[in-house]
């Protein structure tokens, strides 16, 4: 007998706390998301793993996020292009549909293509934009936290109990 939400060969064909999602169920949750915006789930699935991202056959690339903690940071994502659009940075667009999607097994986002494939900018451009970025003032609404680059890695290494000495831990 199967578990809810297995197969018969045994794996999950959900979308739910696992670390990735199938393509199938990512394919799923595409498809409902897309009917609610009308847009045709015709498409590629360019990546998956903890996240799907497809390339419609129109110029919209959708985003699948799958997870309890996963809704908030949709909203933000789509707020923050929404205002970086509003100061006229050049950043991917999020689709002008009522966005996140909220489907029974994931969170979609959906985001303007702006090329049919991976396209890189040169490290000088990037710095530039960073430069421009950080100039900005975000508005108070947004409520965005304060980021804290070594957070994580400091969390990290304290986790790695006797592998490091603690002059090691606290190396500057």
């Amino acid at each position: 007998m199967t578990q809810p939400g297995a197969t018969a060969s045994g794996t999950d064909d959900t979308v739910g706390d696992q670390d990735a999602m199938t393509p199938a169920a990512a394919r799923r949750v595409l498809a409902t998301a897309c009917g609610q915006v009308n847009l045709d789930p015709s498409g590629e699935l360019i990546r998956i793993g903890s996240n799907a991202v497809f390339r419609l056959r129109t110029p919209v690339i959708v985003r699948i996020a799958q997870g309890r903690d996963v809704a908030e940071s949709a909203s933000r994502q789509v707020e923050v292009a929404r205002w970086l659009q509003s100061a006229d940075y050049p950043a991917t667009r999020a689709l002008e549909v009522d966005q996140p999607v909220h489907t029974g097994g994931g969170v979609a986002t959906f985001w303007e293509s702006l090329s049919e494939g991976e396209n890189y900018a040169p490290i000088s451009q990037v710095a530039d934009l960073i430069r421009r970025l950080h100039q900005l003032d975000a508005p108070p609404s947004l409520h965005l936290p304060t980021f804290k680059a070594f957070d994580r890695i400091m969390s990290r290494l304290a986790a790695a109990g006797d592998v490091l000495t603690a002059g090691e831990r606290t190396f500057p």
